[in-house]
């Protein structure tokens, strides 16, 4: 079996046999030999070939109570992204024993293997549409945060800063917080999660040094052990193959496991294929990242920032993405701050307002070798406000209160602030 190559899944042997024998080229058929079993072959087959169509070959028991051919087949194709086929029978046919055929197995044995051939390799389009009745009223379960307000389950984001800033501590941190579900900074996680963190740049030494100190200033744990695991590009014979090649995707897709979020840092290290300022050069990342989603996880990039400020290289990066963070340089910062810097969101899909407001974080070991982590509001985004207006003519302190809907003092302070920065 080859990833993208089309794989049919059946819940029986007979009517896999029969499946195997309809296609006029060879195909791979699996067997699940119940209908319960449909998830988790479907799972493992997904997470082991996400370039490939596959094909549940359905059974349709409409003589039992709740049909679970019919819906188990059509559940694992919804959650796995799936193509879904059940056999056509005519309107009143009926086996001897004067029970209605339910499987490719009924149609093979009684109508012969060109219909099922027939059947089975029509061309019917891959895409379905919902009509708008359809859409409104289906019952989509609800995505619940990993990480308030900006991870969600399936969520994309990136956080991406200079070097050295310390986006590698901000990252291990939050992922001890997901895996023992706890708050980080502003952010909460309300239950404990499993993380896989790739690393392709740390020596193990500073990581474990920096876990242990993050370890430290969290009052819980995680569940168990395997809540938090750490692939170090140190520990591994050949290293970590490139991200961006089939094998680097299916070393983390085989890897992942249960994982709920994967955390790939960074960027930089972990690809080294293409050309990062193209766009075309991310196209296979993209797509292997939106099949980790179908899969149920969580990705969380971390990257670097170019000189100019922004994530270095293609924006198409971002185009996918639900949150990007940019850890920017505080002004006046020096080497015995910590790990210290602003924190700005530049996309915020399904979040906004206060939740989405730029702060300053700090994180720094104490003497007792563990963590502290603290934050302040900063005035970048109310700065940014009052800059905009002021450039477009209004100028006078008490039209600028009454359009923003901040103190007069506070408008005041702005308005120095950008004098001093050159920015009016």
């Amino acid at each position: 079996m080859i990833d993208g190559n089309p794989i049919s899944v059946t819940e029986g042997y007979a009517t896999g046999n029969s499946i195997f024998e309809g296609y006029t080229k060879n195909q791979a058929v699996v067997v699940a030999f119940d209908c319960h079993n449909l998830d988790q072959v479907t799972a493992k087959l997904r997470q082991i070939y996400p370039k490939s169509l596959i094909i549940i070959c359905g059974d349709d028991d409409v003589e039992t109570s709740g049909n679970p051919g019919r819906s188990k087949a059509e559940e694992a194709a919804r959650k796995y992204q799936c193509k879904v086929l059940f056999p056509a029978f005519p309107p009143n046919f009926k086996l001897p024993n004067v029970k209605r055929p339910t499987d490719f197995n009924d149609l093979h044995f009684y109508f012969g293997l060109e219909e099922l051939t027939k059947q089975i390799t029509s061309k019917k389009s891959y895409l379905h549409a919902l009509d708008i009745a359809e859409l409104l009223s289906r019952d989509f379960p609800p995505r619940k945060l990993i990480l308030d307000p900006w991870l969600s389950e399936r969520g994309l984001a990136m956080i991406y800063a200079p070097r050295g800033i310390g986006k590698t501590f901000l990252s291990l941190s939050i992922a001890y917080a997901i895996a023992c579900g706890e708050s980080i900074l502003r952010w909460k996680a309300d239950e404990a999660r499993k993380v896989l963190h790739i690393d392709g740049e740390m020596p193990a030494v500073a990581m474990q040094e920096r876990l242990k100190a993050i370890s430290k200033s969290f009052a819980k744990k995680p569940p168990d052990p395997f809540y938090l695991r750490i692939v170090s590009h140190e520990f591994q014979l050949e290293g970590i193959h490139d991200i961006g090649s089939q094998q680097g995707q299916r070393d983390i897709n085989d890897f992942m496991g249960e994982a709920d979020l994967v955390i790939l840092d960074n960027l930089s290290t972990l690809v080294r294929s293409g050309n990062e300022n193209e766009a075309d050069s991310w196209v296979q990342i993209q797509e292997w990242i939106l099949q980790l989603r179908k899969l149920d996880k969580a990705v969380l990039l971390i990257h670097h920032a170019g000189k100019n400020g922004a994530q270095r290289g293609t924006s198409k990066r971002e185009d996918i993405l639900d949150a990007v963070l940019a850890l920017k340089k505080p002004k006046n910062c020096s080497s015995n701050d910590g790990a210290r810097f602003e924190v700005h969101f530049e996309k915020s899909r399904g979040f906004c307002r206060e939740a989405a407001d730029p702060f300053e974080a700090c994180l720094i070991t104490n003497s007792k070798g563990s963590l502290d982590g603290n934050y302040k509001k900063i005035d970048g985004r109310y700065l940014e406000v009052v800059v905009s207006l002021y450039k477009d003519g209004m100028t006078k302190q008490r039209d600028l209160k009454k359009e923003t809907g901040m103190s007069l003092g506070k408008v005041n302070g702005l308005i120095k602030q950008a004098k001093v920065e050159g920015l009016i």
